[in-house]
């Protein structure tokens, strides 16, 4: 079984570490589980690539539902600052 290692904790280019993150081996980063400082969630899961592109794909999805409300917000603000500009007018 093979360990795997976040790419920036080994400063791994990401060329390879693109080649080498197609594989289903579960993996655990050593270098974070022995930085006490950040605190692991489940240390005995073992994650796939997999596990990790599906999260970050449902994270990409929340912050473009997010991005999108705050753009629609910032137009609706514009309306109301010309509105109150009218109104004092």
């Amino acid at each position: 079984m093979r360990i795997w290692k976040h790419r920036t904790c080994i400063s791994m280019r990401y060329k390879i570490y693109l080649i080498i993150s197609k594989s289903q081996q579960p993996w655990h980063c050593g270098p974070c589980k022995s930085n006490t400082s950040v605190p692991l969630q489940s240390p005995t899961k073992a994650y796939t690539f997999a596990d990790v592109m599906e999260k970050l794909n449902d994270m990409d999805r929340k912050y473009n539902i997010l991005f999108e409300r705050y753009n629609n917000q910032l137009e609706i603000n514009e309306e109301l600052k010309e509105e109150i500009i009218n109104m004092k007018n």
